[in-house]
């Protein structure tokens, strides 16, 4: 899962190098993580688990929604 992230953060990197700060690329390893997590849960067969890891995320996405609009005022 790591060597997939960093490909794919090098490759942005490369296509985006002035508009990228270092934490855009570490969020988007977060969002990779979480999509991995949640692939594996559901075909393990462990619904409680996706279903944690997908609320987890939508918390997480909402309170950077938040952030996001107190910053834009």
């Amino acid at each position: 899962m790591i060597i997939p992230a960093l490909i794919v953060a090098l490759i942005y990197k490369i296509a985006h190098f002035e508009d990228w700060s270092r934490y855009e690329v570490f969020l988007l390893l977060i969002f990779q993580t979480f999509i991995g997590c949640l692939g594996a849960s559901l075909f393990f067969g462990q619904f409680q688990t996706a279903i944690i890891i997908l609320v987890c995320f939508g918390i997480v996405l909402a309170i950077i929604a938040a952030v996001a609009k107190a910053f834009s005022d």
